[in-house]
């Protein structure tokens, strides 16, 4: 009987399946997080009647794969206005000029992406635009007066 039981659980061991294996995997993740920046040029000065002049550089960078849209917009809609009082009804149109686009007056937000400055998709390294503007005629008399206006430049991802 012992030889019996010896030999069935040497046959057990021999005959258990060779097919008990196991596997396991591992994902390997990373993040590269977003960068959207603008950089505007300074505050400065312009030059009424003095036809194009430069107000310095945008810097952007972006580095989303789809590219990105940049919008410049103006206070006071494509004018230089008194900054003293709204009763003084003179303005000085301008433009503005973007590389890659004609000169803009700014009487809505003017938006250009990345395609209209040259670049493909993404700026994974800061490109830096040169701004200019022309300043027009006075829209009435040349009242004594500041006259300014604020532009604002801004880049989303698209």
């Amino acid at each position: 009987m012992k030889t019996i039981f010896a030999t069935a659980a040497v046959l057990s061991v021999i005959a258990a399946p060779a097919f008990a294996q196991s596997s396991d995997s591992t994902l390997l993740t990373s993040n590269v997080a977003l960068i959207c920046t603008i950089d505007a040029p300074s505050d400065t000065t312009v030059t009424l009647g003095s036809g194009s002049q430069g107000i310095g550089s945008v810097t952007a960078q972006c580095n989303s794969s789809t590219g990105f849209t940049s919008t410049v917009a103006s206070a006071n809609a494509g004018f230089l206005a008194d900054s003293a009082t709204t009763s003084n009804p003179t303005k000085y149109a301008y433009t503005v000029a973007i590389p890659g686009s004609a000169p803009q007056q700014l009487t809505t937000p003017y938006e250009f992406d990345s395609s209209t400055s040259g670049q493909n998709a993404s700026l994974l390294t800061a490109v830096t635009y040169p701004i200019s503007i022309s300043v027009g005629a006075a829209t009435g008399p040349a009242y004594a007066g500041n006259y300014q206006d604020r532009l604002t430049f801004s880049l989303t991802a698209n």
